[in-house]
């Protein structure tokens, strides 16, 4: 999906600021040799991150498609993966009208239906 390899650029253009954090961080408190050792690998992490970002925007994110939906046969494979009752599930849940009424209207719902209103004051 495409959103999923636009997220995953931007992780990777975020990560050289964290790296060179490491290496201040390394520069300060690390012998010289571990230090060089630490900053190599770094090198060749950011080496490796730089060729995977150009494989996503080269080869992956062209071929991307927008919209991005399961089925239901996957649904029920991702419901059971996740230990939940297959059986029952026919379809993607959808959502609970319950949620959509505001609490005032819930809360007008629950109230006595004799037409008085109750007192907010307690008798003395």
């Amino acid at each position: 999906m495409k959103q999923f390899v636009e997220i995953e650029l931007e992780t990777i253009t975020r990560l050289p600021g964290f790296f060179n954090l490491l290496k201040d961080i390394g520069r300060e408190h690390l012998p010289a040799t571990p230090q060089r050792d630490l900053n190599r690998l770094i090198d060749q992490t950011q080496n490796a991150l730089e060729r995977y970002s150009d494989w996503l925007i080269v080869d992956v994110l062209p071929d991307c498609r927008e919209p991005y939906a399961i089925g239901e046969d996957r649904y029920k494979k991702l419901l059971h993966v996740r230990g939940m009752d297959v059986s029952r599930a026919t379809s993607p849940p959808s959502r609970n009208p319950r949620s959509t009424r505001s609490r005032s209207a819930r809360r007008r719902s629950r109230r006595p239906s004799s037409g008085k209103r109750r007192s907010r004051t307690s008798a003395t």
